[in-house]
């Protein structure tokens, strides 16, 4: 866990060495080191690209957790992500990785590399040569074996004429208060991270007051203004899900926020067999793991309330609001397909016992303005 562990001085050269740009790994920050074992001149190096959004990400690096475990003479393993520091750091707080993590802000590795999406995986050789690439999911035991045998006798000039880091941070510094700023755009529309120690955000603007006041982000509108990407650091004592938090979130921006009401189509949530839902004990991924997993036409749910789930199906059906009038406040464990609406509606009935109806609904809508 990053908020345990000591800083560390400077373990490999930096951006300033006039050949860093030509070595196979070049990373802005290590944020910590591999927890499996350390370099000792293992014959190869494996890269793992990752992401915090990329759900087949997780258990793609804890199986190279699991081969790294196995084979600690034949490779060294690094993951590498492109996001914000605040973003990868507060991931691991919830989601601990047990291998080298380093950032790679300015994309020079994903690009070197030619990444073609995550998970993905490149295997090096000492001299910092590719001997194989693809998906994590065709590595073996076997592979790895013949892999370090074939370059066991590749002389090594050292890690560092394979890798380069400018900055090593080993240590989390905790936001104190509220920072916030306004950044360039990124792939996806938000990434929220709250754990016990602070809360990480970048994305639109749009879904961070939607998160602060518990809202759908169609529920929010832009007067005169376009909405715009920030990146956001709290303590977690700051946040409160309230008008208050998206007021003094917008002030920083010299913006205010006003409230009307609005008809809008709707999906309502409507509960007609209580026995059905799930109890909260069928996922069990720990008090501060993820509410989510995201994948390709299927999200996993943990521990949610039905009105959580109506305000996350939103945001992942963004052409739809889903509404939830009922007074249930328990939480409940869900498993749906989110990308086909009549087979969503046929699992929300029969694995759940809600029925699905469209309405038209008179909601609050908040107008943000200069």
């Amino acid at each position: 866990m990053i908020g345990l562990l000591i800083l560390l001085s400077l373990l490999f050269s930096t951006f300033e060495n006039e050949n860093a740009l030509d070595v196979p790994i070049n990373a802005n920050t290590l944020i910590k080191n591999n927890d499996i074992v350390g370099y000792n001149n293992q014959p190869l190096i494996l890269i793992d690209f990752w992401a915090t959004w990329c759900a087949p990400c997780r258990p793609a690096t804890k199986q190279i957790e699991i081969y790294q475990n196995i084979h600690k003479d034949e490779f060294f393993a690094v993951a590498i992500s492109d996001e914000l520091y605040s973003t990868i750091a507060g991931y691991l707080e919830v989601n601990p990785i047990q291998l080298m993590v380093l950032q790679d802000a300015e994309f020079y590795t994903f690009r070197k590399h030619n990444v073609p999406a995550r998970p993905f995986v490149v295997i090096l050789n000492r001299a910092g040569r590719e001997v194989w690439r693809g998906h994590p999911g065709r590595l073996s035991s076997s592979l790895i074996r013949n892999l370090a045998n074939a370059n066991s006798r590749v002389r090594s000039g050292g890690l560092d004429t394979i890798l380069n880091v400018k900055n090593t941070v080993t240590k989390r510094v905790v936001a104190e208060s509220m920072q916030i700023n306004k950044i360039t755009d990124l792939e996806t529309d938000y990434e929220f991270i709250k754990d016990a120690y602070e809360i990480n955000f970048s994305g639109k603007l749009s879904y961070l007051i939607a998160s602060a006041l518990q809202i759908r982000p169609q529920q929010i509108y832009f007067e005169n203004i376009e909405d715009f990407y920030v990146e956001f650091e709290a303590p977690t004592h700051f946040w409160g899900y309230s008008h208050v938090t998206a007021v003094r979130i917008l002030n920083e921006f010299g913006l205010a926020l006003d409230v009307n009401n609005k008809e809008m189509e709707t999906i309502e949530l409507r509960v007609s067999e209580n026995a059905a839902l799930w109890d909260s004990s069928t996922y069990d991924w720990g008090e501060d793991a993820v509410s989510y997993i995201l994948g390709s036409d299927t999200i996993l749910v943990n521990d949610q309330s039905i009105q959580q789930l109506a305000v996350l199906m939103s945001r992942i059906r963004k052409s739809e609001i889903f509404i939830y009038n009922g007074n249930d406040t328990n939480t409940y464990d869900w498993n749906i397909n989110y990308t086909d609406f009549d087979l969503m509606k046929k699992e929300f009935n029969n694995s759940f016992g809600i029925e699905l109806h469209r309405n038209i609904t008179e909601l609050a809508v908040y107008s943000i303005r200069e």
